[in-house]
């Protein structure tokens, strides 16, 4: 009987502390971010069927959908519902409060334990605004809480570090079951040698013609595009950065850039040089009928629901034929820690404080394939905030992020690196990213640009 008025306490004096916060408390954060217009009813809407069908957190469905960025709901909660913002990388939870907390209870409400003062136990939550969630874990505890919010990717790194949880009990907070299995469904094939070899077999014909090679198959035919489709996800699987297609005398190549090196993958019947380039330039976009110019183009390709890879396309007239290299641009892999780089310890801590300056120059250099570009996105990822802005002038944009304003350079109408350099100095920015430095306008125009309260 003694224990029913302390939980009575508890529930009065919680009610009390969500009443000064606008109601933020009695009203979900779904209805909250509608209201205040970060998502539209009819995504609500569309979130609240996917919770009703797959159950989770109308927060972590939200960010799943692209509706949401992964730090609005800190943000707005912390800005203008006045609940205290906590980075848990940057405040360590005591381990009086991990033990008082099972990870099986932080699971469950999405919470981490902080510091205990007393009978109150101050916690991090990624919605704390879900008052029933609140009450349940202040009972299932017995202690008053402190309640504080926190981003989803913070809690889920305490969780790896402070209860030893795995890379793939981690990586389930981020994706449903239901998602894994359509991706792997996708891109999992058991051979893709095989899939080249029967294709490849039905290639073969009985007269060498040399008229006639090149024209036996269009690129409409079945076997052209299942090869092109096995090259491509390969190609994606293996992780490579490029791909490229060369038609010599007697064969035609099919090589991988890895690690920055080169390596053969398969050779391929002459036969279908023409077909095989005609399928590619007809997914780039490009003109088929054109073979005696280079030609640009990008190339889109859906691997399941969740995940798309873009591959920046360029064809070149050769002695025999239409040489194709396509880079490949997977943004999923640059949605990468720091840390998972792997830079040396002394250069990572030397790019860590060069992040952190508010202004300044910072030069990446080195040769092709060694990672510059995933460096300077990772970085321009890690400091993407909605609190900051970011400018960046590329030739061409390779990966385009929500929250950075991206710019191509078009030489020929006078849009050049000095040009774009010039105007983002009138746009405010608080972050600059030059693609390429190649003349001493661009770079005069850089180094100004640091020197006046700018991180370039």
């Amino acid at each position: 009987m003694a224990v029913k008025p302390k939980i009575a306490k508890r529930k009065s004096a919680l009610k009390g502390t969500v009443k000064d916060r606008s109601g933020a408390g009695k009203v979900k954060a779904g209805e909250l971010l509608s209201k205040a217009g970060y998502i539209t009813p009819a995504q609500l809407d569309t979130a609240k069927l996917e919770q009703k069908k797959n159950g989770g957190r109308i927060g972590t469905i939200l960010r799943r959908l692209d509706y949401i960025d992964d730090d609005t709901i800190y943000n707005f909660l912390s800005r203008q519902h006045n609940f205290t913002p906590v980075s848990i990388s940057k405040e360590p939870p005591s381990k009086d409060a991990v033990k008082l907390v099972s990870y099986e209870l932080c699971k469950q409400y999405m919470a981490m334990p902080l510091r205990l003062a007393g009978n109150t136990l101050q916690i991090a939550m990624a919605e704390p605004t879900d008052t029933e969630a609140v009450e349940k874990l202040q009972e299932e505890l017995g202690k008053d809480l402190a309640v504080c919010v926190s981003m989803e990717k913070d809690l889920v790194e305490a969780f790896q570090k402070y209860y030893g949880i795995n890379e793939e009990e981690a990586d389930s907070f981020f994706t449903t079951g239901e998602e894994v299995e359509e991706e792997m469904a996708v891109t999992e094939v058991d051979d893709f040698g095989s899939i080249v070899a029967d294709a490849a077999d039905e290639f073969e014909i009985e007269t060498i013609d040399e008229d006639d090679v090149g024209d036996q198959f269009a690129a409409t035919d079945a076997p052209i595009i299942k090869l092109v489709n096995g090259i491509l996800i390969k190609a994606v699987q293996d992780g490579v950065s490029d791909i490229h297609v060369e038609p010599y005398e007697k064969t035609m190549q099919v090589r991988y850039r890895k690690d920055g090196s080169l390596f053969k993958s398969m050779n391929l019947p002459l036969t279908i040089k023409n077909a095989m380039v005609a399928r590619l330039k007809i997914l780039a976009d490009l003109d088929i009928t054109e073979r005696r110019v280079p030609q640009d183009g990008r190339i889109k390709m859906r691997l399941g629901r969740n995940r798309s890879v873009d591959f920046r396309v360029s064809t070149l007239p050769t002695l025999f034929g239409e040489s194709v290299v396509m880079r490949i641009l997977d943004k999923s892999s640059l949605n990468v820690n720091l840390t998972k780089l792997g830079f040396e310890q002394e250069t990572f801590d030397a790019l860590k404080r060069c992040l952190k300056r508010p202004q300044g120059l910072l030069l990446v250099t080195g040769p092709t394939g060694s990672g510059k570009t995933v460096t300077l996105y990772s970085a321009l990822n890690s400091l993407n905030s909605e609190d900051i802005k970011i400018l960046t002038v590329e030739d061409p944009v390779e990966f385009n992020f929500k929250g950075i304003n991206q710019v191509n350079v078009h030489s020929e109408v006078g849009m050049t690196f000095a040009a774009a350099l010039k105007a983002f100095l009138r746009q405010d920015p608080d972050i600059i990213m030059v693609g390429e430095i190649r003349d001493i306008d661009t770079a005069e125009i850089a180094i100004k640009a640091a020197m006046t309260g700018h991180l370039v």
